[in-house]
């Protein structure tokens, strides 16, 4: 990849309906002490991915699928170009997603009980009797004693998860980027709690670096498992279904008899194997590495 002069976005993404990623740099501040870092990523979950195969017969076969990622990283380097005075130097500063290993957690309780009681009770009144004075009178009288006393009870827990953390040494930043709901990463990554836009960090420069030409590159990484894949179809030019084991070898390897009858039966992983290995090649015909266990679905340059 041919870099661009310092200050342009180069931004290279061959997924760019899923991850889209660039950088830029803000004003410079104090006396060009200070250079703000601006990034730009975000996600999203596409039902639309389609990609081309070749059959066993030379055939072009079109793949269609959804495609979402569940985990991603960022990382984050700045360096100080040609021309460097000896004694120059730059760091990061206020990088953004960094956090105190504790979680904040709000609890609120209210008690609640609620009983009811009904009693009833009688009450004889009358003047006593003796041999020779008969009762002149008596009196019943009975009441319902009820008590019905209601307090509510809830409990409640308010919690704080962060499903982005950033960690920083010396001119580089990572940011490891989870799904906060659901399976899917999607939203933007450096926005604030009210949805506006957040710096990712600045450049801090002491007095021999000012004037001199700083590289910024970020790059996102994923693993191959964090791939979210459903919903593949493999057709040929007039839209017949095509069996994924019909597919050249060149993309599928050797496939085997039980890889075969899994798939048919819906239970397989060979298409969504295939899918990868497509995406891979993808990823690496725009030079982006994909030489190990993570791999590079998009990197830019400012």
């Amino acid at each position: 990849m041919d870099k661009k002069r310092a200050g342009h976005n180069n931004p290279i993404n061959p997924l760019s309906r899923v991850a889209s990623l660039s950088v830029e740099r803000g004003d410079e501040t104090r006396i060009n002490t200070e250079l703000p870092i601006n990034v730009t990523l975000n996600f999203n979950r596409r039902r639309d991915i389609s990609g081309t195969a070749v059959s066993k017969a030379g055939a072009t076969v079109t793949i269609t699928f959804n495609l979402g990622i569940a985990r991603a990283s960022l990382d984050l380097e700045a360096y100080l170009a040609d021309g460097v005075k000896d004694g120059a130097s730059i760091r990061l500063a206020d990088v953004a997603h960094m956090s105190a290993i504790a979680t904040n957690t709000k609890t609120k309780i209210t008690t609640s009980s609620a009983f009811n009681k009904k009693g009833h009770a009688s009450i004889k009144i009358g003047a006593s009797a003796s041999k020779n004075i008969k009762p002149k009178g008596e009196a019943n009288f009975t009441f319902d004693r009820t008590k019905d006393s209601r307090t509510k009870r809830a409990s409640s827990v308010e919690l704080n998860e962060i499903n982005i953390n950033g960690t920083a040494t010396g001119t580089s930043a990572s940011w490891s980027i989870e799904a906060a709901n659901g399976d899917f990463l999607i939203g933007e990554v450096f926005k604030d709690a009210k949805g506006k836009p957040l710096r990712a960090a600045k450049i801090e420069k002491n007095k021999l670096a000012i004037g001199s030409t700083i590289e910024i590159i970020c790059s996102t990484k994923i693993l191959m498992q964090d791939l979210i894949i459903s919903n593949m179809e493999f057709t040929d030019a007039t839209g017949n279904p095509i069996n994924p084991p019909d597919l050249s070898e060149d993309l599928t390897g050797k496939v085997t008899f039980s890889e075969t009858f899994k798939d048919r039966l819906g239970a397989g992983t060979l298409r969504s194997r295939i899918v990868k290995e497509l995406i891979r090649r993808h990823l690496k015909e725009f030079g982006l590495d994909t030489s190990s266990a993570k791999v590079e679905i998009c990197r830019a340059i400012g």
